[in-house]
């Protein structure tokens, strides 16, 4: 009787979460198809097989989904950048990599970012944005430069990076890839110019 209890409390699991994946598929499909305009919980629950009314089940508010759509596009992100420090023969091609990951992320998710909604958006983008920093201000083993200075050249690079991804309307993977190069040279050069110096000073010293 316990085993089958079980099964059943197991069962009951999976399908609300192959429910709660249909209505998030169907929001997704609505913004692909109509934008932002098209997002109610009546047209949502209207392109799942759902009953009227379970949308509530599954999420507190329209919000609550848009929030969950937000952070599938930041672990997306995520699982990309674990990818790429995994498969990278140095810390210069990590870097490079990573920003260029943040351009095309951009180009790519911009938009249906866009139609979530305005708080949603930044949400991820924050979070974006200090997931990159996090990867890029850890200092090589081998760097001379303070780890207090590297982390600080990590934060005006992000924050570069950053702006120009708000300025620049990214149209095609080509405009993409330039920034993420440019913004990866200046990063990388800066650190190489602070090496240079005969003597590298922390600023917290």
């Amino acid at each position: 009787m316990l085993a089958t209890t079980k099964r059943s409390k197991g069962r009951r699991a999976n399908q609300k979460q192959v429910n709660r994946q249909e209505i998030i598929d169907a929001a997704n499909r609505l913004l692909a198809n109509g934008g932002p305009a098209e997002i109610t919980v009546r047209r949502i629950v209207r392109e799942t097989t759902l009953a009227s009314g379970t949308f509530y089940n599954y999420f507190r508010s329209l919000d609550d989904l848009l929030e969950t759509i937000a952070v599938e596009a930041f672990d997306r992100f995520c699982e990309t950048l674990n990818e790429l420090e995994r498969d990278a023969a140095s810390f210069e091609e990590f870097v490079l990599a990573a920003f260029t990951a943040f351009f095309r992320f951009s180009l790519q998710e911009r938009q249906r970012m866009n139609d979530i909604g305005a708080p949603q958006h930044a949400r991820a983008q924050t979070r974006i944005s200090q997931e990159i920093f996090d990867y890029v201000s850890c200092a090589p083993e081998e760097s001379a430069i303070p780890k207090s200075q590297f982390s600080n050249i990590a934060a005006i690079a992000i924050g570069m990076t950053k702006e120009l991804a708000a300025s620049n309307p990214i149209a095609n993977l080509n405009q993409a890839d330039a920034l993420a190069a440019f913004a990866s040279a200046v990063f990388i050069g800066s650190i190489d110019a602070l090496e240079r110096q005969p003597k590298v000073t922390s600023i917290d010293a």
